[in-house]
């Protein structure tokens, strides 16, 4: 039997839901099919959906006509632009042509034909091309094969059933062209008896409302920026299960703070595009790390390369770990993250760590001036998101936290910090921001 065969226990099961609608895998498979046959011609789809059911259907849809997705790293205009001139054999897929196949009404399409269909699929197929993040620098295309996209959702749906059980239904505030949002949220579904909430949701108040929709288990899919919002927010929220978290690393104290807020479990993977989730730890009760088994770890000095069978190369990680003899790690930062003051050593995502862990302060981001490229510097600086703090106060409060000579001059005070969807802060992002800074451009509290 095909390896990639999917196998769906009841097809009036649940695949989503949403506002005042249940979504059955017929009707999930009906939508596929129609919205298959009415995609124009063409080697690529770009798929701009924004709603997640949409987006799924296109996904799929665009899988049965043999097409590859383009999920671009966002939705922008310019991207767009950009993405249609590099990919001339390609259209636009929207969440209107993904819709005309949906409908609530009697079977109009042979649901057989397309879950047969999508398990004779050819494995080596070019399913996605996904894009890294950018986050210290360009973002690079990576080829998804449907062999290695199935296979990577089957792995994840036997770690993530260790936590909670079979049948919960997930609220996803990542987008589903991630590379963490389309794993959990798009092709966990499919192989599961997992369900997803149709909507793509950022806000607390949003979030609040998905989760009372739901009639079983909640599973919250989202980043560290959402997770710290909805708690501070201090909404009553419905019962959640399971919490999985991704994107950067959670620290234990915010863990712990979701887990008795809310009564839930925090599972935490660790991932990166070019392998999709490799890693789990429930951080809070454990600091370290432990690699999926289907996982390959060849440790060459300081360079940590990961490989596993059913993705087509190796990826070099770009964080440095630290393993215990039981082969579990901790994550000491990325390699350019880790910097020298006054003949000290330190992870600039550790100092953040503990810039956020003051209370008042909403978000923030310690940076190097000179990685950036804003002129040697013997100091740190801070960019702080703080209404009620002054950056002498904030200051104050990472003396006890952090070594004196990582204590960050300047601290800039501002309104927020241009961090993407999934909560990311792009490298030239922060530059631009410091820049308008340093032309006074943005108001400035320190």
């Amino acid at each position: 039997m095909n390896q990639l065969q999917i196998r769906v226990r009841d097809q009036q099961s649940l695949f989503a839901f949403g506002p005042k609608v249940n979504i059955s895998f017929q009707r999930f498979f009906q939508a596929v099919s129609i919205c298959a046959q009415q995609l124009p011609d063409g080697r690529y789809a770009i798929n701009t959906c924004e709603d997640r059911y949409s987006f799924s259907v296109a996904f799929y849809a665009a899988l049965l006509r043999g097409q590859t997705n383009i999920l671009l790293p966002g939705v922008a205009a310019k991207a767009i632009e950009s993405a249609q001139a590099t990919y001339p054999d390609s259209y636009l897929l929207t969440d209107a042509m993904a819709m005309l196949g949906d409908t609530d009404g009697e079977s109009v399409a042979n649901n057989d034909d397309c879950l047969e269909r999508l398990n004779n699929l050819d494995p080596g197929h070019l399913a996605a091309r996904v894009f890294t993040s950018g986050t210290t620098g360009l973002s690079k295309p990576l080829d998804k094969t449907w062999h290695s996209l199935l296979t990577g959702a089957r792995i994840n749906t036997s770690y993530i059933l260790r936590v909670v059980e079979s049948g919960a239904q997930i609220i996803a505030t990542v987008p589903p062209w991630h590379m963490y949002g389309l794993e959990w949220s798009v092709l966990l579904p499919l192989v599961s008896n997992f369900a997803c909430y149709s909507k793509t949701i950022l806000f607390p108040d949003d979030i609040r409302t998905a989760l009372s929709q739901a009639d079983g288990p909640r599973l919250l899919l989202s980043t560290p920026l959402h997770l710290r919002a909805l708690l501070d927010s201090q909404l009553e929220l419905p019962d959640i299960d399971t919490v999985v978290c991704a994107t950067s690393r959670l620290s234990e104290q915010l863990a712990q703070r979701m887990e008795s807020a809310w009564g839930c479990r925090i599972f935490e993977i660790y991932g990166c595009t070019e392998l999709g989730s490799m890693a789990c730890r429930l951080p809070a009760e454990e600091s370290r790390w432990q690699f999926f088994a289907e996982m390959a770890v060849d440790r060459q000095g300081e360079q940590i390369t990961v490989s596993a069978a059913h993705v087509d190369a190796p990826a070099v990680l770009a964080d440095q770990l630290q393993f215990d003899d039981d082969g579990k790690f901790a994550i000491l930062g990325r390699i350019e993250d880790m910097v020298k003051v006054a003949g000290k050593r330190g992870s600039l995502a550790d100092i953040t760590q503990c810039l956020l862990s003051i209370t008042g302060v909403d978000d923030g981001v310690i940076f190097d001036p000179e990685q950036l490229g804003l002129g040697d510097s013997d100091r740190l600086g801070a960019v702080v998101v703080a209404q009620q703090l002054t950056a002498a106060e904030i200051r104050l409060a990472l003396r006890p936290l952090i070594d004196r000579a990582f204590l960050p001059r300047p601290i800039h005070i501002v309104d927020a910090i241009p961090r993407n969807v999934t909560g990311k802060l792009l490298r030239q992002d922060l530059q631009a921001l410091l820049m308008r800074l340093k032309a006074g451009k943005v108001q400035n509290g320190d």
